[in-house]
């Protein structure tokens, strides 16, 4: 399952330049903490690169 949630991801960064936590735990249908985690695993291996700090943080392709 957690290779349909990489590649839905990279099909939304296709079509837009990042994405947030909020709009990949929609896009998934996963809670805020499981988003979380997601998104940290998917950093740790390159996929992808998070930008900014706080509330304005977004996620980019690696």
């Amino acid at each position: 399952m957690f290779c349909g949630f990489k590649k839905s991801m990279m099909d939304f960064l296709e079509a837009n330049v990042c994405i947030t936590r909020a709009e990949y735990s929609r896009l998934v249908h996963v809670t805020a903490r499981r988003a979380s985690r997601d998104l940290q695993t998917f950093i740790d291996s390159g996929v992808i690169r998070k930008r900014g700090a706080g509330r304005s943080v977004v996620y980019v392709k690696g």
